[in-house]
């Protein structure tokens, strides 16, 4: 049973790894994913590709980009696919195994 299909975070923290954790566990249970273009969050969230990033101080821009999620059920589908395309090509424990090893070549 699916309890939430959107998440918005507003984070005024610009810690990259809570950030981070925090996107791809929301992108991992399916969930269309509004944040902060702050901290660790725009490594997960592609602006318009797997969600939506909006200025931190920008409540407007928040509020439509809620109205477009409700209002249109096929960007949720397109989000929900392309997050985890990108969690998978980006993420990976070989992806991440190699950008460790390259900071030490």
């Amino acid at each position: 049973m699916k309890i939430a299909f959107l998440q918005v975070r507003k984070n005024s923290c610009t810690d990259g790894a809570e950030s981070l954790c925090w996107g791809m566990h929301r992108a991992g249970h399916g969930c269309s994913v509004i944040g902060s273009d702050i901290g660790g969050i725009p490594e997960i969230i592609m602006d318009t590709e797997n969600g939506f990033l909006v200025p931190e101080t920008d409540p407007e821009s928040l509020s439509e980009w809620i109205v477009q999620i409700f209002s249109d059920k096929g960007i949720m589908e397109k989000f929900r696919m392309n997050k985890f395309i990108h969690i998978r090509e980006s993420f990976s424990w070989e992806k991440i195994s190699n950008n460790f090893s390259n900071v030490f070549d």
